[in-house]
């Protein structure tokens, strides 16, 4: 059961990343729905911080990709990229980021 449980700050700022993507290129939480195969109702309560919802890593590439967006922006930052030395050392700091996100599936 979901009742009382929220996404953690990381999942609700991945999220937020996500938004903020789409929003910036013009896309609806409409379209977005129907990219991803859900109802505006689910998109919006994905969207919602005091909602336990969170796309899945799938959802996140098809939207990135409506986007035009590489999906390592939205679990990374400049500062992820600046503070790391080789792409190896990237390329793990992003497979971190992912499970993290994923590990906190309610």
């Amino acid at each position: 059961s979901f009742k009382g449980k929220k996404k953690t700050s990381y999942q609700n700022q991945i999220v937020q990343r996500v938004v903020k993507f789409s929003q910036s290129r013009n896309i609806s939480q409409f379209k977005v729905a129907k990219l991803i195969n859900r109802t505006h109702q689910t998109v919006s309560l994905i969207e919602k911080s005091d909602s336990p919802n969170i796309y899945s890593i799938k959802q996140i590439l098809i939207i990135c990709e409506a986007c035009s967006i590489d999906a390592s922006y939205v679990f990374m930052d400049n500062e992820d990229v600046f503070n790391t030395k080789t792409q190896w050392e990237i390329l793990d700091l992003l497979m971190k980021r992912i499970s993290e996100y994923e590990n906190n599936k309610r």
